[in-house]
């Protein structure tokens, strides 16, 4: 009885590794939320992330961004338990999971280019990391898209009428 505990456990270790964190980084990078926000005291932009804002161009040029690490690590955890949860179910109650072991290689693969291709642009375009946003932001429209799509350009009128 404690040896099949043991196998399962380490089943399921083998498929958190080889499945479920390259799933939560590649879905993290392909689907997002975008939202126009008016910053309290400043201009009105688009910032992004899923389920909470963590990523937002400067106030100070447009060509560099700043990504909130604690909002990043809870959006991280939110996609790891989807797919953790989706993975369990699956392994558990429908039908259990063989990973190739080429399929785990092609996922850790697209997980190191997401990886390398994010540090690399981190490096090169002056990205700033904060631990935590620090102004507040009046929310004034939202909604979700993939990684090839680009947000929706507002109707200025219609957030800030004319008087």
């Amino acid at each position: 009885m404690l040896k099949m505990a043991f196998l399962k456990y380490i089943k399921m270790k083998k498929l958190i590794f080889s499945l479920v964190f390259p799933l939560t980084f590649i879905s993290y990078f392909l689907f997002n939320k975008w939202w126009y926000v008016s910053i309290i005291d400043a201009i009105d932009v688009n910032m992004y992330g899923f389920p909470l804002i963590n990523c937002s161009p400067t106030l100070a040029t447009s060509m560099e961004f700043e990504y909130y690490v604690f909002e990043t690590i809870i959006n991280v955890a939110c996609f790891f338990t989807f797919w953790l949860a989706i993975v369990f179910t699956i392994n558990r109650f429908i039908k259990p999971i063989f990973i190739s072991n080429l399929i785990a290689k092609t996922c850790l693969v697209l997980l190191g280019f997401y990886l390398i291709g994010f540090t690399y642009c981190s490096i090169e375009f002056n990205t700033r990391f904060y631990f935590k946003r620090d102004w507040d932001i009046k929310i004034m429209d939202s909604g979700f898209e993939w990684i090839w799509q680009s947000p929706p350009t507002p109707d200025l009128n219609k957030y800030r009428p004319e008087k």
